[in-house]
């Protein structure tokens, strides 16, 4: 026989659905970190390839990783900040060999 839900079921679904969906999109980057731990836990070979991966002395991965984080945290910056990281990106891309460390 098919499952059938009842008013009464349904209802708690439509109820909690919600509430589940709200709890996920606040909690993302935590349940979605967790579910990478769990399926590098139990494959690791993957991981492994792709972290042994180098171009030129560098890892790429590892790479690209911090570069991604780097650009969605200044896509989180105002106006303004944007601004700013567009110019330094610009002077960097036109003048790669300057340190702007320096003094």
């Amino acid at each position: 026989t098919p499952l059938i839900l009842t008013t009464k079921e349904s209802n708690c679904f439509q109820t909690r659905w919600p509430k589940v969906q709200q709890f996920v999109i606040k909690n993302f980057l935590a349940i979605g970190l967790l579910l990478v731990l769990f399926v590098g836990l139990a494959c690791p070979t993957p991981g492994d390839f792709i972290a042994s991966q180098k171009l030129q002395g560098y890892k790429i991965a590892k790479t690209l990783n911090i570069c991604t984080i780097f650009f969605i945290s200044g896509l989180t910056l105002g106006s303004s900040g944007n601004k700013v990281s567009a110019q330094c990106i610009l002077c960097l891309c036109v003048f790669p060999s300057c340190n702007i460390t320096d003094n």
